[in-house]
């Protein structure tokens, strides 16, 4: 062989080799059958970025990928790919030109994977670009896993992560990335330089906003107020714009010319407020002594924000969880600053209207026990970070029961317990630091099917039952602490508005605000049928127990914590209520415990046969029903309207 042939070989089998090692990308479809999650983590490499990248490696990225993995989520494969940009490809020679490099993927947690540059000599961080690459990289085949041909279903989650704002080096735009996202499925969270602020906390984790901007900022009304030697003043056409009424409550004075509306809570007694640079004053909050002239703009009081902050103890003290509230009085770019650069306007408006979510960086290092931070601060954003990703990929709802018993779990599934018998919708005894919470219902059977008759609620020493039954329900129908119709301003503390405005309907708003912002406890009537809704995160309900499954895990757990059920009926009968879950109903029915809930006769085969021969079609009561956007929603108001017999029933969601 001579040397030439030896020289052509060699150079064959070289090529051969780098086109075996060469790996496809996954192409985004979906033909096997399994559910799959996928976590795509772009990391900012630079030198600055030291502790976050402690803090995703050991903490945030583990515990979320663990969590995936548990039974509740029912994802049979998970896998978690990492990526990193910012780092100078002459030091990092399998960075591309860019910046970016793609570091791997695993089947499951691989800390391995996620040991980034702490690169102090980097150059730039184009964040589009690695968010366009992070998603185009992800291999076809991961830990011998082909996700094409194994998943039928894959929930995709995007976490960007810099402390500076975008550097273009590439040609990508905004429009590209937002794109690239929508076409593939991926939501998108970004741990981004911004201050985020609110009236409610000072260590605000993040925030989510379910709207464009465009929506709201064309309703802004401009209004300039003169102050003086109080916080009272007045508009610029002489109006008086004085300051909140003494008693508190929410509203600001007298509302503009314009219109106005409803602006948060009364100021602090010393009027005070330091506004972050270029960042947005509240009225409320401002000292017109200092700053005599403020021009603020009044928005719809709609615009869904909703914020994620650490959560505090009674006396003022940082815990390690978290809370949630909704600040709907600003549009987003008023509630956070820039804390570097163009951060908000180069990544902000990209999550607008979706299930994605913005993260404070500056909250983040409050939180970096090295560098004298708060522990608790960053075990709250952790929690945070990991609680809302999974609920992102799971589709996690408020838990609602109501009507003919469909049971909307926390993980946002439905299904139906038709036993007549008293049951523990919801328990935890360490509900609002201690004050507790059980939530019983009632059920009764009506010939193949039941309904809920009444709810109990017991927060702290107070007991509330609520009972349909009325065609129209214009009277109230309640006992507080068994006094039918006693005096129900209040409830455990908490305000209590009663509402009876729509035809054959009353609700009840046990409204949290005061111990957890923008949070509320509903039971709504319509005719006989009752419904509970608990609206709020794991950040309130994350511990209780009862038919609505474990909180996290989605699991229908067992009282013992661990035996997790699949067949409904024997999850029904586990939650009955016992003589040791107390007695929240003035009276006893029939069955009670010892007796075991009462079952309709053949519950399946009868309730289709009876459901066929309905003199209301599927056709109609689908007609009926169109109008609710929730498909399992639509699917529930179906069978009721069949059950029924009443095309009405649509009424009661």
């Amino acid at each position: 062989m001579t040397k030439m042939t030896r020289l052509l070989l060699a150079t064959t089998l070289i090529s051969l080799t780098n086109v075996a090692l060469a790996q496809p990308y996954y192409d985004y479809t979906l033909q096997g059958q399994e559910n799959c999650a996928m976590v795509n983590i772009a990391m900012d490499e630079s030198g600055s970025m030291v502790d976050e990248h402690a803090f995703m490696r050991t903490r945030a990225a583990k515990k979320l990928i663990e969590l995936l993995e548990s039974p509740g989520p029912k994802f049979q494969k998970v896998f978690l790919c990492s990526n990193g940009f910012g780092n100078n490809n002459a030091i990092y020679t399998d960075a591309d030109a860019d910046g970016f490099r793609h570091i791997g993927c695993s089947l499951g947690y691989d800390q391995s994977i996620l040991n980034w540059n702490t690169n102090v000599d980097s150059r730039t961080e184009d964040g589009y670009s690695a968010t366009t690459k992070s998603i185009d990289r992800v291999p076809a085949v991961i830990g011998g896993v082909d996700l094409a041909q194994t998943c039928g279903m894959m929930a995709k989650n995007m976490i960007l992560v810099t402390d500076e704002d975008r550097d273009a080096v590439t040609a990508v735009t905004k429009e590209d990335v937002k794109t690239k996202l929508a076409d593939t499925g991926y939501i998108y969270n970004i741990i981004v330089n911004v201050f985020i602020n609110s009236e409610w906390s000072d260590n605000i984790i993040g925030m989510r906003y379910n709207y464009k901007l465009s929506d709201y900022t064309k309703l802004a009304t401009p209004v300039t107020v003169f102050g003086g030697s109080s916080s009272s003043g007045s508009t610029s056409d002489g109006s008086s714009f004085g300051p909140p009424p003494p008693s508190g409550g929410s509203s600001f004075g007298p509302p503009p010319p314009s219109g106005g509306t409803s602006f948060g809570p009364p100021p602090p007694s010393d009027g005070t407020y330091v506004p972050p640079p270029g960042g947005f004053v509240p009225p409320f909050r401002r000292n017109l002594q200092t700053a005599p002239f403020v021009t603020y703009k009044f928005y719809t009081p709609d615009v869904p924000n909703e914020l994620f902050a650490v959560k505090e103890d009674s006396n003022g003290g940082l815990t390690s969880g978290y809370m949630e509230f909704e600040d709907p009085g600003r549009i987003y770019p008023e509630v956070m600053t820039n804390g570097h650069g163009l951060t908000i306007e180069d990544y902000g408006e990209i999550i607008e209207n979706t299930r994605g979510a913005i993260f404070s960086i500056r909250t983040l290092r409050k939180g970096h026990v090295g560098q004298g931070g708060q522990v608790e601060i960053s075990d709250a954003f952790a929690a945070a970070l990991v609680d809302i990703k999974v609920c992102e990929m799971t589709r996690c709802r408020q838990s609602e029961i109501g009507g003919d018993p469909h049971i909307t779990t926390w993980k946002d599934e439905h299904y139906e317990f038709h036993g007549q018998c008293d049951l523990v919708l919801a328990k935890d005894p360490d509900f609002a630091e201690g004050m507790g919470l059980d939530v019983h219902i009632r059920t009764k059977i009506v010939r193949y099917w039941s309904y809920i008759q009444s709810a109990a609620i017991r927060i702290g020493d107070d007991i509330l039952e609520i009972q349909g039954g009325t065609e129209m329900n214009t009277e109230a129908e309640y006992w507080i602490n068994f006094e039918h119709l006693g005096d129900l301003t209040t409830f455990a503390g908490f305000p209590v508005i009663q509402e009876s405005n729509k035809i054959h309907r009353r609700s009840y708003t046990i409204d949290l605000n005061s111990k957890y912002p923008g949070k509320k406890i509903v039971i709504d009537l319509y005719r006989e049928f009752v419904r509970v809704k608990l609206g709020g995160g794991l950040d309130i309900f994350g511990n209780t127990v009862g038919l609505l499954g474990d909180p996290r895990s989605g699991d229908l757990l067992a009282r013992d914590g661990v035996t997790s059920f699949d067949d409904y009926i024997d999850f029904g009968n586990e939650w009955q209520v016992l003589p040791s879950d107390g007695r929240l109903f003035r009276e006893l029915a029939h069955p009670h415990f010892p007796e075991r809930c009462l079952q309709p006769e053949d519950p399946q085969g009868d309730r289709r046969r009876r459901l066929a021969e309905s003199s209301i079609s599927i056709e109609q009561a689908e007609a009926a029903c169109a109008s609710l956007k929730d498909p399992l929603t639509i699917k529930d108001c179906v069978y009721d309207v069949l059950a029924t017999q009443d095309l009405d029933m649509i009424g009661a969601f």
